[in-house]
């Protein structure tokens, strides 16, 4: 087997920086799973239109304008810095925001829905990032603060304000998180295999380049094309055709290594991310997916990130090296030193 690898070199940081405003607004509104800015936003529109509502002190107002300056930095931080995401940044933005909010309608007085709704939009927030179990916390939370904010200011109707903004943060934010989490499901799950899809596999392979790129361990991927899927769909009908994918979806992944994924990006194409393992180590895994399921054929091409290169690269040397031995029929792995 001839295995194509580039040698690893020291990552070229230089672009990171370097995407458009245009592009950010794009991801933020159209393709990307961080909401953060428009709930950073929202806070900071809402908080500009409370300002003029009344003649506040100067302890008051001088609390807006920081709470107006903080959301919108906020906001701003997340647009024009999306690169910088850590996982815990959406945790710590709802407790600090949940506290804000608490904090505005105790210093501010105001019990009306004004500013109490925004603990709904925390609950939302929550519902679109986490897990229903942390959407469960985080309106405890919130389920805490406002009750002590309502008790300690001795506001009228304390149990009836309470129960309105919490039981509906509980019902809105519940709906939301188990709607969510079924879309995400199905769009990142082939629904015939129950395999990852190219979605699935395209997001699990950035991360994977994120981390490969801070160590010295090689990474791997493969791009598989069935062979002859268009005769036996023709022959034996489409139904044949789904249960050669069937259990394509049912046997291979068991037969990788633990962390490796893979995916159906299309038809009758497959791939595969291998952290921590070579092309030969790739090959290795492969050829036991052929000798366990030997009536099906299949044509690979295996390439190896060099540590610089971009995925689209990465993913091109893999599928031309699967094309070419599709048209060579010559050996069921290919690879290219």
């Amino acid at each position: 087997m001839i295995s194509e690898s580039k040698s690893k070199s020291n990552p070229n940081f230089k672009d990171l920086y370097q995407e458009s405003i245009g592009k950010h607004l794009v991801a933020i509104f159209q393709g990307s799973d961080n909401t953060a800015p428009i709930f950073w936003g929202a806070g900071a529109v809402a908080i500009l239109t409370i300002i003029p509502m009344e003649h506040w002190n100067r302890f008051q107002l001088a609390y807006l304008i920081i709470s107006e300056l903080f959301t919108l930095g906020a906001t701003a931080l997340r647009i024009f810095n999306s690169s910088w995401q850590p996982k815990w940044s959406n945790a710590v933005g709802i407790v600090v925001a949940s506290l804000g909010i608490s904090g505005l309608i105790w210093i501010t007085k105001n019990f009306s829905m004004n500013l109490s709704v925004l603990f709904i939009w925390v609950a939302l927030f929550a519902a679109l990032n986490f897990t229903i179990k942390s959407l469960v916390y985080v309106i405890g939370l919130i389920g805490v603060e406002y009750a002590t904010v309502l008790i300690a200011s001795h506001s009228g109707a304390p149990i009836e304000r309470w129960l309105e903004i919490i039981g509906t943060a509980l019902v809105s934010g519940g709906t939301v998180s188990l709607l969510v989490a079924e879309l995400r499901r199905n769009s990142l799950q082939d629904p015939l295999t129950k395999l990852p899809n190219r979605r699935a596999w395209t997001s699990r392979l950035k991360e994977q380049i994120s981390q490969t790129s801070r160590s010295s361990l090689p990474l791997s991927i493969a791009i598989i094309d069935l062979d002859q899927m268009k005769q036996t769909n023709d022959n034996f009908g489409h139904i044949a055709g789904d249960q050669i994918l069937k259990t394509i979806g049912s046997v291979w992944p068991s037969l990788l290594r633990s962390g490796c994924q893979l995916a159906r990006i299309g038809g009758d194409e497959f791939s595969i991310i291998a952290p921590d393992t070579d092309a030969a180590g790739l090959e290795t895994a492969i050829l036991r997916m052929k000798n366990a399921t030997p009536g099906i054929t299949f044509s690979v091409g295996i390439a190896t990130w060099d540590g610089a290169e971009s995925i689209e690269h990465l993913v091109s040397r893999a599928d031309k090296l699967m094309y070419k031995m599709k048209i060579e029929k010559s050996h069921p792995i290919t690879n290219e030193g």
